[in-house]
C-alpha cells in the first residue's frame, strides 16, 4: 500500500468515525432540543425536587392542555448561564418549553441556546476523538511499515 492509499484510508476512517460519533452523541439530546426549538411552546415549570447527586438534576412538573406532566433536566439550560451556579429551590417557577404534539418532551429554559451549546460540544468531540484515533493508527502503521521494510518507508 502506498502512502497516498494509506492517507485515503485514514481519511475515510476519520470521516466515518466523525459521522458515527456525531450521530450517536446527537441522538442523545440534540434531536429533542431541535424539536423544542422549532415546535415547542413556552410553559411554566414548577420545581418538585433537586437531585444534587446527579449533576443538579431538576425534577419538575408542568401543564399542557390541562394535563399535568413531569420531567427532569440537568440543571438550568446552557444558554442561561452555562457554568454559572444558579440556586433553585423546590417550589420555584421556571420558564420551560414543551411540545404540543408530544407534551412529555420538555426542557428547562430556551432550547435554542442549549441546542447551540450541545451541538458545539458534540461537534468538537466528534471531530477530535476520531482524529486522535486515526493519528494513533497512522503512527502505529508507519512504525510497523518501517519495521517490515528494514527502516525505509516508500512514498513518505
Amino acid at each position: 500500500m502506498t502512502e497516498k492509499d494509506h492517507r485515503k484510508r485514514l481519511l475515510k476512517i476519520w470521516f466515518f468515525g466523525f459521522l458515527g460519533l456525531f450521530a450517536i452523541i446527537g441522538s442523545l439530546n440534540l434531536w429533542k432540543l431541535f424539536r423544542l426549538m422549532r415546535d415547542g411552546v413556552p410553559t411554566s415549570l414548577i420545581i418538585r425536587a433537586v437531585d444534587s447527586d446527579r449533576r443538579q438534576t431538576l425534577h419538575y412538573s408542568y401543564v399542557v392542555d390541562q394535563v399535568s406532566y413531569e420531567g427532569e433536566d440537568a440543571g438550568i439550560g446552557a444558554g442561561e448561564g452555562a457554568g454559572a451556579e444558579v440556586q433553585v429551590k423546590v417550589g420555584d417557577r421556571l420558564q420551560g418549553y414543551a411540545l404540543l404534539s408530544d407534551p412529555s418532551v420538555s426542557c428547562i429554559g430556551e432550547p435554542g441556546p442549549q441546542l447551540r451549546h450541545e451541538a458545539g460540544l458534540a461537534f468538537l468531540v466528534a471531530l477530535l476523538v476520531p482524529g486522535l484515533v486515526t493519528l494513533r493508527a497512522s503512527r502505529r502503521y508507519k512504525k510497523w511499515l518501517k519495521k517490515q521494510s528494514g527502516g525505509e518507508i516508500r512514498g513518505a
